[in-house]
């Protein structure tokens, strides 16, 4: 088995490039929103990765 590389996982937050300031209140605004859900799903991927990886793979064959 190979180890899963997990970096892909970690978003990266943006930041509006706009001059009007409603607009960029707006977009910094959804951008925070899409990075705390990137944010959570990643833990979420890296925790079941982890604990996963930790656990003894089960025997899926019967002895005849």
């Amino acid at each position: 088995m190979t180890a899963v590389d997990q970096s892909q996982w970690e978003p990266t937050l943006q930041i509006s490039t706009d001059t009007d300031i409603n607009i960029v209140t707006r977009e910094n605004k959804q951008y925070k929103m899409k990075y705390k859900s990137d944010h959570d799903e990643g833990i979420k991927k890296k925790g079941f990765t982890t604990t996963t990886k930790s656990r003894p793979m089960p025997y899926c064959g019967r002895a005849v």
